[in-house]
């Protein structure tokens, strides 16, 4: 009779678990990020640069993705800006073109040039609901304007 009981525990056991597999949910959460910051293209003379980001996260979340731009355009002087877009996650891989002006706050303000800059991508990832949000560590890349 103990071996019927625990014969009968045991299948009882194994089924639960089965039903309990069968019924958990079949996803996998897409961990937030900046994935790439693409090379720039000069705007009006200097006076903005186009720059290309791709970036991921969960599917019907917000996002806000943000771009600094750094540049040394001659000696001691330094043109900044920076641009940010805001969406609804697709739960894949996106791609968004920034556009980025001089800061004009700054009385010293520059315009950009063809070469090299510093750009820094981050982004906000915030809950449908809004209940929390995620903010993804810099992601720095040395681009060229071109």
């Amino acid at each position: 009779m103990h071996n019927t009981v625990r014969r009968a525990s045991v299948i009882a056991v194994t089924i639960t678990a089965a039903s309990l597999m069968l019924a958990a949910p079949a996803f996998a959460q897409v961990e937030p990020a900046i994935r790439d910051i693409g090379n720039g293209t000069l705007l009006a003379k200097g006076a903005a640069v186009s720059i290309p980001v791709q970036f991921i996260c969960e599917q019907g979340f917000f996002y806000n993705v943000n771009i600094n731009l750094n540049q040394k355009v001659s000696k001691g002087q330094v043109a900044t800006g920076s641009s940010q877009v805001n969406g609804t996650c697709s739960g894949q891989v996106q791609s968004a073109t920034l556009t980025i002006r001089p800061d004009t706050r700054d009385s010293n303000a520059r315009a950009f040039k063809k070469g090299t800059a510093l750009a820094e991508g981050s982004g906000s990832f915030c809950t449908p609901d809004g209940s929390g949000c995620t903010n993804t560590p810099s992601t720095f890349r040395e681009i060229q304007i071109k």
